[in-house]
């Protein structure tokens, strides 16, 4: 009894021994048509499920998915439910999805997902997901998202979201949200938000807000907040606010407020404008604040100033207050604290004095 499972032990052990090279081949010098588990060929090759595979050049087809993904496949690569290799160029179909360990090249379609460790090139479609642990570039669709360790470079579409460890460059639209450890580059939508670590340029839209660790410039509209950590340029609107850290250049349009650390230049319309300094044409029904020591040059209009610095140009609304002014200022109290205490607080109009 011992001896005959000894023996069923070995015959079944030099089976998959012998199957892992196991192939009929059709064809002079590894070229022509392989059924079986062949470790290199060129032409066509069909196999139930490849174990220890080197290179294959032409047609592949499997009927499961990989052991290990060891080929390097060029050509047309089929797997049923899934395919896989180590590094691939052509085109790629997976009923469930198609896993390469290094770059892909070309294209590839996966039922439920498409990925590399490394780079993927060409067009990659996936029913949930496309993700690659280096760069996306060309055509990416992921029917929920798609996340990659390196950039996103071209056409990308992810029905939930995308996200990039380094830049988003093209045409992106992520459904909850695009989000960039580097750059948002080019035309970018979602229905939440789209943020980027570092700059945030094009032409960008976004339901909720469009962030930026340090500048936007471009054309931009957010139903919530257009937000920037340095500068923002171009024209931009903000449901709720438009607001950076340093400078606001361009026009610049809030229902809330557009407020920046340093300064705002440009044409300005907002419920509430605050800065530092504030430069040509300004437009509020509501306050428009300078803060302590900046300045006001141009024309701004506003159902009350507080420019508690210097004013230079024109100032009309109902009450304007300034610390100093080099101009004229339009409204029912007018008030200029630097002015002799005749002409410190005028009705309809006042000057600097």
């Amino acid at each position: 009894m011992r001896t005959s499972r000894f023996v069923l032990a070995a015959m079944s052990l030099a089976a998959a021994t012998s199957l892992q090279a196991q192939s009929l081949d059709i064809g002079p010098g590894k070229i022509g048509v392989s059924i079986g588990n062949s470790a290199e060929w060129s032409g066509i090759r069909l196999n139930f499920r490849d174990d220890q595979v080197r290179r294959v050049r032409g047609v592949n087809i499997t009927l499961w998915s990989p052991i290990e993904n060891t080929a390097d496949v060029s050509g047309i690569l089929i797997g049923l439910p899934s395919g896989g290799a180590r590094r691939f160029s052509g085109m790629a179909v997976g009923l469930a999805g198609i896993e390469v360990e290094d770059d892909a090249s070309g294209m590839l379609i996966g039922g439920l997902g498409a990925g590399a460790g490394g780079d993927i090139s060409g067009i990659a479609v996936g029913g949930l997901g496309v993700g690659t642990g280096g760069n996306v570039s060309g055509v990416a669709v992921g029917g929920l998202g798609m996340g990659t360790g390196g950039d996103i470079t071209g056409l990308a579409f992810g029905g939930l979201g995308m996200g990039a460890g380094g830049d988003v460059r093209g045409i992106a639209f992520g459904g909850l949200g695009i989000g960039s450890g580097g750059d948002v580059f080019g035309a970018h939508a979602s229905f939440l938000a789209v943020a980027g670590g570092e700059s945030v340029r094009g032409i960008g839209l976004a339901g909720l807000a469009i962030a930026s660790g340090q500048n936007i410039t471009g054309v931009h509209a957010a139903g919530l907040a257009v937000a920037s950590g340095n500068d923002i340029s171009g024209i931009n609107f903000g449901g709720v606010a438009v607001a950076a850290g340093d400078d606001i250049r361009g026009l610049n349009v809030s229902l809330g407020a557009v407020a920046a650390g340093n300064s705002v230049s440009g044409v300005t319309v907002a419920t509430h404008i605050r800065t530092e300094d504030l430069r040509y044409l300004a437009l509020s029904p509501g306050l428009t604040r300078v803060t302590p020591g900046g300045s006001l040059r141009g024309v701004s209009v506003a159902g009350y100033h507080e420019v508690k610095g210097h004013s230079r140009g024109a100032m009309i609304g109902v009450v304007n207050y300034t610390r100093t002014l080099r101009g004229i200022q339009f409204g029912l109290i007018n008030v200029v604290a630097d002015n002799p205490p005749p002409f410190r607080i005028l009705p309809l109009f006042n000057w600097g004095h």
